[in-house]
């Protein structure tokens, strides 16, 4: 996940603060996505910070109301609204030209394996405050955004012992085939007298 700050002006920007709001955590606490690394490129002075105790998340965002697992079927995004977020906030001193922050996040298998569903998106919030507000405006396009990641089901396809079994008879059979008709032109015979020639 890239997110870029951009100062398409000619003044230099301060006291940026640039908030972003990442699903991680679904009912009964199963953490089904979590932030590996976060790093910022083309910059200095960007402190980042992450919140992700399951214990914080849940005390600061009262309002979730956490999807289980086996909705999902009904129910294909999972968002702040619907899982409780981790908090990523970074604070940009000083903003010249432009800065990418990357996230790292790893998706756990084992939740996605025991949810019931065709595909989900997953809905990531960002927001971008300036702390000086008498210095600079920012239009409302700007303040907002969002990031939608799509996680489809993978169908497990059965393999018949039956068709493992043939497979590998067939293979045997045509390495014998191979063998037997290498023998009738007389490859093996060939070596044979060439190693004798030699030993002379």
């Amino acid at each position: 996940l890239h997110s870029q700050l951009q100062n398409l002006g000619c003044y230099v920007l301060s006291n940026l603060e640039l908030r972003m709001f990442l699903p991680s955590v679904a009912a009964g606490d199963t953490v089904f996505m979590t932030i590996t690394d976060v790093y910022a490129y083309n910059a200095t002075g960007v402190n980042c910070r992450v919140l992700s105790a399951v214990a914080q998340l849940k005390a600061r965002q009262r309002d979730v109301r956490p999807l289980h697992p086996e909705d999902m079927m009904h129910n294909e995004i999972l968002n702040c609204s619907r899982s409780w977020c981790t908090e990523v906030t970074c604070e940009v001193q000083q903003l010249l030209q432009d800065v990418v922050i990357r996230v790292s996040r790893r998706a756990h298998d084992d939740f996605f394996r025991k949810a019931k569903y065709k595909s989900v998106r997953i809905v990531s919030d960002f927001d971008l405050t300036a702390k000086e507000t008498n210095l600079i405006t920012l239009r409302a396009g700007m303040l907002r955004g969002e990031s939608v990641l799509e996680v489809l089901k993978g169908r497990a396809i059965p393999i018949s012992l039956w068709i493992l079994i043939g497979s590998i008879i067939g293979g045997f059979l045509l390495l014998a085939l191979i063998i037997f008709i290498l023998w009738k032109l007389g490859f093996f015979a060939r070596k044979r007298r060439e190693d004798e020639n030699d030993e002379d």
